[in-house]
């Protein structure tokens, strides 16, 4: 993990959260024109430090008009995602079932009259007595 990802993660067990500013100005030579100036950084709310400075360095530095400032804000880490555990939940599935194992013999034939999907007689899966299709092309 980078150093910047490091203090982004410190920042937010901190109690720091991602806020979204948009920030609506004016520019001294183009009065009638609202502009707008998006940008996120991590902060707390709801007094929000680091926007209070950077809007400090925004009227001491930069020659725009501040019209008006939204700031939309989420926690990222909260107490109910943070917490001890006290133990360790084992659940116990049953192995899955395993084929018998394959022995090279081949299974006996069917015994006569059952049905082996060509017999005349009728089994329980089939409902109807097996017939061979139509000849077809003879007339």
């Amino acid at each position: 993990m980078t150093r910047t990802g490091d203090l982004a993660f410190a920042r937010q067990l901190e109690g720091y959260g991602l806020s979204t500013v948009q920030i609506h100005y004016f520019m001294p030579d183009h009065p009638s024109l609202l502009q707008a100036f998006v940008m996120q950084q991590y902060d707390l709310a709801p007094r929000f430090p680091e926007l209070d400075r950077f809007l400090d360095y925004w009227r001491r530095e930069i020659e725009a008009v501040l019209h008006s400032v939204q700031v939309a804000h989420n926690r990222l880490i909260g107490p109910a995602e943070w917490r001890a555990v006290d133990g360790v939940i084992t659940i116990n599935l049953p192995p899955p079932p395993h084929p018998p194992p394959f022995t090279g013999e081949v299974p006996p034939k069917a015994a006569e009259g059952a049905c082996r999907r060509r017999s005349a007689t009728k089994c329980e899966r089939h409902t109807k007595p097996w017939s061979a299709p139509a000849a077809s092309g003879a007339k």
